[in-house]
């Protein structure tokens, strides 16, 4: 087992489907819309996107202490207008 790590990540997109650069063990993880955009998220590789409204946020969480498993390449993230800015908060288990 390695060890937990947070990172507080501030990004900015467009229109075009964007891949986030982390993956593997997740076991929190917070997507905060800080722009007057809508932002859109998807968990399977941008076959299906979850809207998040200007200032909302949404979280995920692991269960019972078990972690949230993400391939790479599968969260992609895009704004319905240029310059649409977001923050994350991740936990996630990097291995030593």
């Amino acid at each position: 087992m390695g060890y937990l790590r947070v990172e507080h990540v501030n990004w900015s997109v467009d229109t075009q489907p964007k891949a986030l650069p982390f993956y593997g063990k997740v076991y929190f993880l917070h997507v905060h819309n800080v722009s007057s955009n809508t932002l859109y998220i998807s968990f399977d590789g941008g076959q299906t996107y979850k809207q998040i409204g200007a200032g909302s946020y949404i979280e995920l969480r692991g269960f019972m202490e078990k972690p949230i498993w993400l391939e790479k390449d599968t969260v992609k993230v895009k704004g319905s207008a240029s310059g649409t800015d977001f923050e994350m908060l991740i936990l996630f288990e990097r291995e030593e």
